[in-house]
């Protein structure tokens, strides 16, 4: 029998600071509701963040109400960058909807395209060849998901009032470890996706929070285990970065709770900073924590600064920015518009649109 999942004890890169650095040019992040954010939309640039209608060109509130665990991304037209995908989610049942808006637009394109299936809480990536990578997930009806898709092709001129058939997806592998929700999932190059902790279920421990790193070749479809993180977590934020010179994986905050196996995952939200070095597989404390723990966190380079936006704490949304300088997290002078968690968020081009 299935086991209803839950949330309430639950469920990205550029110019170097310091010894700190990474590979892609850092742009402007777009935030969608969450927890406490609704339908409404955020953007947040290197400096400042403004409610979506704020903007200019005004960023449209989100056009459906599935906030709770939908995922964004960004697909690529003719190689410039596009349209911002929204999908999933769920508000009374799981949602397999996905909606359209071009960068730099104030409209939703009409329509919608549909998601191989419906699910919330899975994780998606805007990938350097310019599409996106759908990954795991809860569906009420299958629970716990393994599944990866890639979006192959959006033909944004079928998106007409009621057509669910205007974008291709196909599916490029099964994750063969646990099925996840709630996980954090990156390209760290152009061979490799990597997907780190998250929710899971068995029958001998129930719902629980896992710490497996799973890494997926997309040009060969292997699978390979990376070393396990020291702590189980789910809701975390993760960015490729380098540290000391080491190119690997930067994780922070999170939450934990259920796994046995881990004396201290009853401390449920964290604080600490972990370092996966991608040559040696192998993790570090970097000793360098969050101001406040925080879950529901996204960690992106915005205006080419590693910033760490949204989450929550003891019940409450965290609205303060803080700062990869390199070796600690610092508080920056600008906090989030409006107090989220668990929303969707991806990265577009910079001054695409302007608080």
């Amino acid at each position: 029998m299935l086991k209803l999942f839950v949330l309430a004890p639950l469920l990205v890169l550029g110019v170097a600071t310091k010894n700190v650095s990474d590979t892609r040019a850092g742009g402007m992040a777009v935030l969608f509701g969450g927890y406490g954010g609704g339908v409404n939309t955020q953007i947040v640039t290197g400096s400042t963040s403004c409610q979506g209608d704020r903007a200019t060109p005004m960023f449209p509130d989100a056009e459906f109400s599935h906030q709770f665990g939908w995922v964004a991304g960004v697909h690529k037209l003719n190689g410039e960058p596009g349209d911002v995908i929204l999908c999933g989610g769920r508000d009374t049942m799981d949602s397999n909807e996905c909606k359209l808006i071009e960068i730099g637009s104030s409209t939703w394109r009409p329509g919608f395209c549909k998601l191989p299936s419906s699910r919330t809480h899975a994780s998606m990536i805007s990938t350097m060849d310019g599409t996106v990578i759908l990954t795991g997930g809860y569906s009420e009806q299958m629970g716990w998901l393994s599944d990866v898709w890639k979006l192959k092709e959006i033909r944004p001129e079928e998106c007409d009032s009621w057509n669910p058939d205007c974008c291709t997806w196909e599916n490029i592998g099964t994750n063969p470890g646990l099925p996840v929700y709630a996980h954090c999932s990156l390209q760290y190059d152009e061979d490799h996706i990597v997907l780190i902790g998250g929710n899971t279920w068995s029958q001998q421990y129930g719902q629980y929070d896992i710490p497996d790193v799973q890494i997926y070749n997309m040009n060969t479809g292997e699978w390979k285990k990376g070393r396990d993180m020291p702590m189980a977590r789910q809701r975390s934020g993760c960015i490729k970065a380098e540290i000391n010179g080491r190119s690997g994986i930067l994780v922070a905050g999170g939450f934990c709770h259920g796994n046995p196996d881990f004396d201290e995952c009853d401390l449920l939200r964290l604080d600490s900073t972990m370092f996966y070095d991608w040559q040696n597989d192998s993790w570090e404390d970097l000793a360098a924590p969050l101001h406040e723990n925080r879950d529901g966190l996204n960690i992106a380079n915005i205006g080419g600064r590693i910033l760490a936006y949204g989450g929550e704490y003891r019940g409450g949304p965290v609205t303060v920015i803080e700062e990869w300088d390199g070796s600690k997290w610092v508080n920056t002078d600008f906090s989030l518009a409006g107090g989220t968690n668990n929303f969707a968020s991806t990265v577009i081009p910079e001054d695409s649109y302007k608080c």
